[in-house]
């Protein structure tokens, strides 16, 4: 009965007192089975090391291989972003759920004294060749943990080959046509739309991802029977995100406030990282969208809403995800300095508060790449002083990771702000009747120039100003 109760608990997502009455239940004498869900509670919760060391430890003590098991700890791994063994461990769930029979006996055995081996051997494939789909263990996943586990592996794969990804989703599409008819109305449905709008949306058919997602929304209001649930939320956001990249902003706005209306347990709202992800994303996305219309102080607005949820994020994560919302802070900054950029005041606050955090990451281009922006604002106040310092921090920044150390290659976008730094500092050099420090300024500048284009405007320029008596060179 307590059990019923603890799992009831899970369905309404009220994971801490159902984590209470799991641990309960699992202490009494001669009692046990409960360790599964006391691990998903704690995932759910955002402790996943915890939840890891329980079922690594299920996985090593149990008599027969568990495929629940691997699911689990591969979902907790794809959440903490180690897509590695998340694969790993989906192979080899999806293995054993198709062939339970043949699984125990390849991975159970006894040593010479009789004590039982429990060993894993992972499935030998190689998860980016498209011939997978053609195996037999992915031809026979057709239970539904065998479905979830196919799901999963596609969502695993999302992120470095969409095309491979979006073959599993529709192979998926195949296998619960079969299992449970044309109009399916089943979780895996739902998930699987919502995979197949996030393939579509990798590959910039934004019509099509929009169609994948309604669909979800639709199936997830008939298993709900039409009353609002929490992950129906998470669909309402993704669902936003996607109309804000096709600029359709009247559907993005409504379907974030839908999403924003739905109640749920004030436990879940603060700690499901899903949920936050996909609102930062419409934020910025609509940030994104008024940014490019050149509509200012709405764009200004939304990316200033994103940061405030980005930070309040910041108070429950921790590892991988915590990483990216720092650096997803730093960016926010730096593209709301940009925006203000009629405001040097304003901008250059922004300016500042993206560099400190691009020093603490140690992202040494961003860090450039700020000090480069905030000396050119600093430039247009008149602060010249200011702004060349900035310069000389920026080149010093970038010399020491690309000149003093050659097996470091600059991407195009670095190598060119790279370029201009040092250019802009041999013009403030010159404005300021500096001709030694220019020339020496230019001379560095003009390789940088040629690496990106032997016929750049700016070397004839600054070759000319070398050549000749002291004048002024052009600073845009």
């Amino acid at each position: 009965m307590i059990v019923l109760v603890a799992n009831t608990m899970m369905t309404c997502e009220e994971y801490h007192p159902a984590l209470t009455l799991f641990q309960y239940v699992n202490d009494l004498p001669g009692s046990s089975g409960c360790e599964l869900s006391i691990a998903i509670c704690l995932a759910m919760m955002g402790r996943q090391e915890e939840s890891i060391n329980i079922l690594l430890s299920l996985i090593s003590t149990s008599n027969y291989p568990n495929p629940q098991y691997h699911t689990e700890l591969a979902e907790i791994y794809q959440d903490m972003g180690n897509t590695v063994d998340a694969m790993k461990q989906y192979i080899l769930a999806l293995n054993i759920e198709s062939n339970p029979v043949a699984s125990r006996d390849r991975h159970i055995g006894t040593d010479p004294q009789g004590e039982v081996i429990r060993t894993v051997t992972f499935v030998n494939v190689d998860i980016n060749d498209a011939s997978v789909m053609e195996r037999r263990e992915l031809l026979n996943a057709s239970t539904p943990l065998g479905l979830h586990i196919l799901y999963r592996l596609a969502s695993c794969i999302l992120e470095g080959n969409p095309p491979l990804a979006k073959a599993y989703s529709e192979r998926i599409e195949t296998l619960i046509k079969a299992v449970y008819g044309e109009e399916a109305v089943v979780t895996i449905a739902a998930g699987n739309q919502r995979l197949l709008a996030s393939i579509h949306a990798k590959l910039n058919n934004f019509d099509v991802a929009i169609e994948c997602q309604q669909k979800a929304l639709d199936i997830q209001k008939k298993l709900a029977h039409h009353d609002e649930t929490f992950q129906m939320a998470v669909s309402h956001l993704e669902l936003a995100f996607y109309y804000a990249q096709s600029c359709d902003e009247k559907s993005a706005k409504e379907n974030y406030i839908q999403a924003l209306d739905i109640k749920s347990s004030p436990e879940i709202w603060n700690m499901n990282t899903n949920f936050y992800e996909n609102m930062i994303k419409v934020l910025i996305a609509l940030g994104g969208y008024h940014k490019e219309a050149n509509e200012l102080e709405q764009a200004i607005d939304y990316f200033q809403q994103a940061l405030g949820v980005l930070k309040f994020t910041l108070s429950f994560l921790c590892g991988h995800d915590e990483m990216q919302r720092r650096i997803l802070i730093a960016d926010v900054f730096s593209v709301l300095g940009f925006l203000n950029l009629q405001k040097h005041e304003t901008a250059e606050q922004y300016f500042h508060r993206a560099l400190a955090w691009y020093t603490y990451l140690k992202d040494n281009d961003n860090m450039a790449k700020m000090l480069h922006q905030r000396g050119l604002n600093f430039r247009q106040e008149g602060k010249f002083y200011e702004a060349q310092e900035c310069f000389e921090r920026a080149i010093a920044t970038y010399w020491s990771k690309y000149v003093n150390n050659e097996d470091n290659i600059a991407d195009a976008d670095t190598l060119v702000d790279f370029a201009y730094v040092v250019h802009h500092s041999g013009v403030l050099y010159s404005d300021e009747g500096y001709r030694t420090m220019a020339c020496m300024a230019y001379s560095q500048s003009i390789p940088l120039f040629q690496k990106m284009d032997p016929e750049h405007k700016k070397i004839e320029i600054m070759k000319a100003y070398l050549a000749t008596k002291p004048g002024p060179v052009p600073f845009e």
